[in-house]
């Protein structure tokens, strides 16, 4: 396993197809990384021609690609996944709905059509044979188009909008609603059916998912966000069943660069527990902290390249 024995660290590479064209692809900083959770990629292209260049300096390198396969994103999300899922929006059982039949939808997402607001994301319901159907078949195009090493599922998770509450209605937390324990039982149960399915399907892949839920036929979840470290010794505690390798992250999101004081303690903090450590101020640009100590067995940055 190329993980075995290097540092506990990963990087997010969601660098834009724009920035790879104006020169922007950060590969010195990317390669100093053991593992990187990167956007898909078709087969050629700007984003392959940046991975590769990544690969190149960093042969040891372990990339997983990213799929947010519970949220109807389309058609503004763009990789062969997606293109793999995009029959699902004629189907309307597909979707998950309320009580009355009302898609449950993602608080305060929307998509953006021809520059015109368009219909708010919805949920996509992890019980639906044709949803763990796309599914499977989006993570095989991904694998297919580019050899990447796993995958890493963004929202894969009981999330508050993904319930309904005791009426039967969309569950969003607001004053005096109560969330359906039933419901939510149901929840876990069909996504984490799924994660089996997907699991099934790819037994020797890494999988890493984004969430509040432990799901042991994946290798690990990734809690984000600097106001969520708490959650790590949870996070990181192993449960039975799990498929090894472990590997728990942890992504420190957003600091305000390199030299930012918090990560030195976070890092030391996550790492306590045999999680893996992140720190970006965005999810285009990466850093390298200072807090870090570049491996003697990987490729060194540039020096203009360690403080951007």
């Amino acid at each position: 396993m190329r993980l075995s024995g290097v540092p506990h660290i990963f990087v997010v590479d969601y660098v834009q197809p724009n920035q790879l064209a104006a020169g922007q692809g950060y590969e010195s900083i990317f390669a100093l990384y053991p593992l990187i959770i990167a956007g898909q990629s078709y087969a050629t292209g700007l984003v392959a021609t940046h991975l590769n260049t990544i690969r190149s300096i960093n042969p040891n390198i372990v990339l997983i690609g990213y799929l947010d396969p519970m949220q109807d994103s389309l058609p503004d999300s763009t990789g062969p996944g997606y293109d793999a899922m995009q029959y699902l929006e004629g189907i309307e059982s597909a979707y998950l709905h309320d009580a009355n039949g009302k898609r449950l939808l993602v608080p305060g997402a929307q998509e953006v059509c021809n520059g015109n607001v368009c219909n708010a994301v919805a949920y996509f319901n992890p019980a639906s044979v044709d949803v763990q159907n796309a599914v499977v078949a989006a993570v095989k195009v991904i694998l297919a188009a580019y050899p990447f090493d796993g995958m890493f599922f963004d929202n894969y998770d009981v999330q508050g909008a993904m319930l309904l509450d005791t009426t039967g209605a969309q569950y969003l937390g607001t004053a005096g609603q109560v969330y359906s324990a039933a419901n939510a039982a149901t929840m876990l149960t069909s996504i984490t059916t799924l994660a089996g399915i997907i699991r099934a399907a790819f037994p020797t892949i890494l999988i890493e998912a984004n969430g509040d839920n432990a799901f042991p036929l994946f290798n690990g979840e990734m809690v984000e966000l600097t106001n969520q470290i708490s959650r790590v010794p949870g996070q990181a505690a192993v449960i039975p069943g799990r498929v090894t390798p472990f590997i728990p992250l942890f992504e420190d999101v957003p600091v305000s660069g390199p030299t930012d004081p918090i990560i030195a303690a976070d890092m030391a903090y996550a790492q306590s527990f045999g999680t893996w450590y992140g720190a970006q101020a965005t999810y285009e640009i990466p850093i390298w902290p200072t807090a870090f100590t570049v491996p003697a067995k990987m490729p060194r940055a540039p020096a203009n390249l360690v403080a951007q």
